[in-house]
């Protein structure tokens, strides 16, 4: 019998060729954690929020979301999510108390006859409000919800008793009195690697009301007192790694870095040397004015003494800038209110419980072995810039591209920089190799 050996030769190279694994496909490890069912409990940043509400595309590119999409890569499970509809989604307007949608940028011409930036704030989508009924998900991160409110049984509640974002995906909205609670939803799932990012709404919503509330006090514009707050994570921390489970902590930014708090500088005033003598012939002793920038004029809450803003005092970012530059607004006869300012106690009151509650959230992850990302230090860096595979942001409101138009919360392509930071803390704390997110894919402030 002849053979080509030729032939037979090449067939079992061909075959064995077939076999080899591809050598350029990486294999992704969890490392020592286990990725299987991973779950996110917080507030706004874990949630997605962008321009001022939680919408379809700003949960998208939620951090968990997109962490969730490089575990999977390293046998991580299903990541579900309690997606708003497609549109305006909902926010909370803190200085009118009330609901509204998503913010969207157009031009305009000033009152100084420039082109310029306008923002709009769209109605709320009230299907955002909808129950959608007994089921559980893996992203509990709740815009507005305070530590301890992550196991209160009201908090499922409909709006305005209780958190409307939660009472949307609550496994028990109350029917029979009390709700299901964060924490309890978050554990039904028996979660295997865990993401904890809370603490913001216990400070920030105090700072965003203009400091109308107390400090140390458990209503909505209160700053949550200490051992409130302590006992609170400790308490979601127990209740998250009963069976030693692991995961990431992320803290709390501080107010000088939130361009929110920034936008309107306390010397924003701009006079020529005219417009500054007429305003220093009538203006009370202790307020003067020159040519060039000022230091803005504000009242102060006890009884309406006004005073020009000194340097480390904020403005809200809610005022028109053309207020100011042609209506008179920072000056001794329309001084800023006193709910659109915080003043240096304010100040000092909100940056002391950052530093308390960002030292608690250190511990805690310290004590349960958890990685660590210091959101607080990302938003520093910020201001001076960041860059990623040819993707660069800084803090700039419009032309940042990693804050969004709200001034707090991010874009879609600071939320991807920030999954990086998160998947580079975990990759250093568990020995895994989870892939970067490329954060080109992902969009900054949209322009008209």
């Amino acid at each position: 019998m002849n053979f080509n050996w030729k032939i037979i030769a090449l067939g079992v190279i061909t075959s064995i060729a077939s076999c080899k694994p591809d050598l350029d496909e990486p294999r992704y490890t969890s490392g020592q954690a286990v990725f299987t069912r991973f779950v996110s409990i917080g507030d706004d940043f874990g949630a997605g929020i962008s321009d001022g509400a939680l919408t379809l595309n700003g949960q998208s590119a939620a951090v968990p979301n997109l962490l969730a999409g490089k575990l999977q890569l390293a046998d991580g499970g299903e990541f579900m999510q309690a997606f708003m509809p497609a549109g305006n989604g909902v926010g909370y307007d803190f200085i009118n108390n009330s609901l509204t949608g998503s913010s969207n940028l157009s031009y305009y011409i000033n009152c100084q006859n420039k082109s310029s930036f306008k923002i709009n704030k769209s109605s709320f989508d009230s299907r955002s409000l909808d129950w959608l009924g007994a089921k559980h998900y893996n992203n509990y991160c709740i815009p507005g919800l305070k530590s301890f409110q992550a196991y209160s049984q009201f908090t499922g509640k409909s709006y305005p008793a209780g958190n409307v974002f939660y009472h949307r995906m609550a496994s028990d909205t109350g029917v029979s009195g009390l709700t299901s609670t964060v924490l309890g939803d978050a554990q039904y799932l028996n979660p295997t690697f865990v993401m904890v990012w809370i603490g913001s709404s216990d400070v920030y919503n105090y700072a965003f009301s203009g400091g109308t509330g107390e400090v140390g006090g458990l209503n909505t514009f209160d700053i949550t007192p200490v051992d409130t707050f302590e006992a609170a994570i400790n308490f979601i921390f127990d209740g998250l790694t009963g069976a030693g489970q692991k995961g990431i902590v992320a803290n709390i930014p501080d107010l000088q870095d939130i361009p929110y708090f920034n936008a309107l500088p306390y010397n924003g005033l701009k006079l020529t040397a005219q417009q500054a003598s007429d305003l220093n012939a009538i203006s009370p002793p202790g307020i003067n004015f020159s040519e060039g920038s000022n230091s803005l004029v504000i009242a102060e809450a006890n009884g309406g003494i006004i005073r020009q803003i000194k340097r480390g005092e904020y403005i809200l970012n809610i005022i028109n800038v053309d207020s100011v530059n042609c209506g008179g607004w920072g000056t001794p006869q329309k001084p800023i209110p006193a709910n659109y300012v915080l003043d240096s106690v304010e100040v000092s009151k909100i940056d002391n419980r950052i530093a308390i509650f960002n030292s608690d959230l250190r511990a805690a992850a310290n004590a349960k072995g958890f990685a660590f990302f210091d959101f607080n230090s990302f938003m520093a860096g910020l201001k001076s810039g960041y860059s990623f595979s040819g993707a660069s942001a800084t803090s700039n409101m419009f032309y940042g591209g990693a804050v969004s138009l709200d001034g707090f919360h991010l874009t879609a392509r600071g939320y991807a920089m920030v999954t990086n930071e998160c998947i580079k803390s975990i990759n250093n704390k568990y020995k895994s190799n989870l892939p970067l997110v490329n954060t080109v894919d992902y969009s900054g402030v949209l322009f008209p």
